[in-house]
């Protein structure tokens, strides 16, 4: 991990808004597929283990620490991780995630002035920011995070694959491996590469028992993604394109081409068969990244829903410019053991 700043950052970084801080100075496709296939059930042994032992503590009664997760006299709940996509599509995506005291943006393809300003409309005011998680290197994810890290003074997380194709000047930096997990303050941070035209990575986010999973800028669905997901209640997955529109759409043929491929984006139809393979653990479901030529969120919701069937998933659709604000809770037992139906979602 390289954890020195490139070079001295300056002593007053100016924040939107008008507000300042004072700074203390101080491959290539195949190998990509070939990454992302490899995953073995050592990774799969080892997550499901930590979903069973949060499934396990859930049901056993006994409070697991000092946070009053569980409880014996009464029903109480852990503050909830809070998931806020503040954007989601090709002008630009961010989504930022709260919990155990730690903020953690996802991506940086929002410049810091519309970052703040979908921050008040979410919350009422601008938030500070602990750490820039990039899931990989095209201009829509991490196009503005530059000026983002240095504005909001956030260390920016990035795999090494990742790292090379940027210049990063006078940010910190923490680099990851794209299948190792890593620690964010107390939010674990799971990677799992996924195929793409870049080296992407889906990232699972998990704060003691809540999951939430954001999956989004992948060609095909690989083995082990499914397991990967596990636990999880909140499911951020891309629904790009209708492949119909997008035969049809305005982009020249190697763009369709593009993007229709193994290495491109997950059509509305692949989307809808990854969610038939989730864990009934995923109570909620937010569509992203939608095309705004080759999908429409009515397509998009139609598809999603003749999947699920009659599941009781709660689906929605991520915006380009309305941030979407979300709550991933898990209740703990009253003097009894409950069932995995009554881990609950708090919105």
């Amino acid at each position: 991990m390289d954890g020195r700043a490139e070079q001295r950052l300056p002593a007053r970084v100016e924040l939107p808004g008008g507000h300042h801080r004072e700074q203390p100075r101080g491959g290539a496709d195949h190998d990509l597929l070939r990454e992302v296939d490899a995953i073995g059930g050592d990774r799969t042994r080892q997550r499901r283990a930590v979903v069973e032992a949060g499934r396990s503590a859930a049901r056993s009664g006994v409070t697991p620490d000092s946070s009053g997760l569980v409880s014996r006299r009464g029903l109480r709940h852990a503050r909830p991780v809070r998931v806020t996509i503040l954007a989601s599509g090709s002008g630009g995506n961010a989504t930022l995630i709260q919990a155990g005291g730690r903020r953690v943006l996802v991506d940086a393809g929002i410049g810091p002035r519309v970052l703040a300003d979908r921050m008040r409309r979410a919350f009422g005011r601008v938030l500070d920011l602990d750490a820039i998680v990039l899931t990989h290197p095209h201009g829509d994810h991490v196009g503005k995070v530059v000026p983002c890290a240095k504005a909001f003074d956030a260390t920016v997380y990035l795999s090494e694959a990742t790292k090379r194709r940027l210049s990063l000047p006078g940010l910190r930096t923490r680099v990851f491996g794209r299948n190792a997990p890593f620690d964010v303050g107390p939010i674990r941070v799971d990677p799992m590469p996924v195929p793409h035209d870049a080296p992407q990575v889906a990232l699972v986010f998990q704060h003691k028992h809540a999951r939430a999973a954001i999956v989004t800028d992948l060609g095909h669905v690989p083995a082990g993604l499914a397991s990967h997901l596990d636990g999880c209640q909140l499911v951020l997955l891309e629904s790009n394109h209708d492949p119909g529109l997008l035969a049809l759409g305005p982009y020249p043929e190697f763009l369709k081409r593009r993007i229709a491929s193994s290495v491109g984006h997950l059509s509305n139809a692949q989307a809808a068969a990854l969610m038939r393979e989730l864990s009934s653990d995923t109570r909620e479901i937010v569509l992203m990244h939608l095309s705004q030529k080759c999908n429409t969120p009515l397509i998009a919701m139609r598809e999603a829903k003749k999947a699920l069937g009659a599941r009781r998933v709660k689906l929605r659709v991520a915006d380009q410019d309305e941030p979407v604000d979300l709550r991933v809770q898990v209740a703990g037992p009253v003097r009894r053991r409950i069932s995995d139906d009554q881990l609950a979602l708090a919105f």
